[in-house]
């Protein structure tokens, strides 16, 4: 085995955790590969050691406590009009989905019963969506019904 063939082999093991025997035995007889190949082992013993993305010190901890300590609120809050909308699309898609054309091609593939499950599912899913419209807004809703009662007697 010649110098290229044996420096190749060992750029080609993984992790340089078992060097073949064939390049051990050109390594013991050959001091030129036996140098390039420590060099390279030593290069590649330091990329690991100080690479550019090494830290002196983990900064999770230091990074979470002002994350928490900090003043800032991220929420998202969706306006009443925006659910009703929604809702209102959900609503009236109920109603047009016996006229549609894939609601006629699975009535002809699965026989007339169809009308009665798919509105089951329709309306369960408008449900779910009205109860997470209405849970969403909570604070909202509970502000608007304590001030009832004021407007009504005005």
């Amino acid at each position: 085995m010649n110098c290229e063939n044996v420096q190749k082999r060992f750029l080609e093991m993984d992790n340089r955790s078992h060097i073949p025997l064939a390049v051990q035995f050109h390594m013991l007889h050959c001091s030129r590969c036996r140098h390039d190949i420590a060099v390279l082992n030593s290069r590649f013993e330091s990329l690991t050691d100080d690479g550019p993305h090494a830290m002196d010190r983990d900064l999770c901890e230091s990074i979470m406590i002002s994350v928490f300590r900090s003043d800032v609120h991220y929420e998202h809050h969706v306006s009443g009009l925006q659910w009703s909308a929604a809702g209102f699309i959900i609503l009236v898609s109920m109603f047009l989905i016996p006229f549609s054309n894939s609601f006629g091609w699975l009535r002809s593939y699965f026989g007339r019963g169809l009308e009665i499950p798919i509105s089951i599912v329709l309306g369960l899913a408008l449900s779910i969506y009205a109860l997470a419209g209405i849970f969403s807004n909570l604070e909202e809703l509970k502000k608007f019904v304590d001030s009832l009662p004021k407007k009504l007697h005005r």
